[in-house]
């Protein structure tokens, strides 16, 4: 065991304590394990026309879901939104999904129903 050891109670051999370049304080986002966390929401077609924007950063608690991500954008948008919203397919991650109750990721896409020809 050396002086700078952890087992000393020091510092490991090397450093000095502080975070350094390699090791950056700005790394570390809050998460839904550990608190709130900063979701990307990302609009597109007739949603990104009714909200005026094609992307945004929401805060929301730990756990939550599209349930709570369509009360939030109705709350801020307007409830004629909500019922767009119903007919939405939300891409989480690399998931696609209508389930209300599933988890919000870190990006999520809302997608309309989309028409060609």
């Amino acid at each position: 065991m050396t002086l700078n050891s952890p087992q000393s109670g020091g510092v490991p051999c090397g450093t000095n304590g502080r975070a350094t370049a390699s090791t950056p304080q700005d790394l570390f986002r809050p998460n839904a394990r550990w608190g709130p966390s900063v979701v990307e929401i990302r609009y597109f077609a007739a949603i990104a026309d009714v909200v005026g924007k094609s992307s945004e950063e929401l805060e929301f608690p730990a756990g939550a879901t599209i349930s709570d991500l369509r009360r939030r954008l109705a709350t801020s948008y307007g409830a004629d939104l909500d019922k767009m919203l119903g007919v939405c397919a939300f891409v989480l991650g690399e998931e696609l999904t209508r389930d209300p109750n599933a988890k919000l990721s870190p990006r999520v896409d809302v997608l309309p129903p989309f028409a060609g020809g």
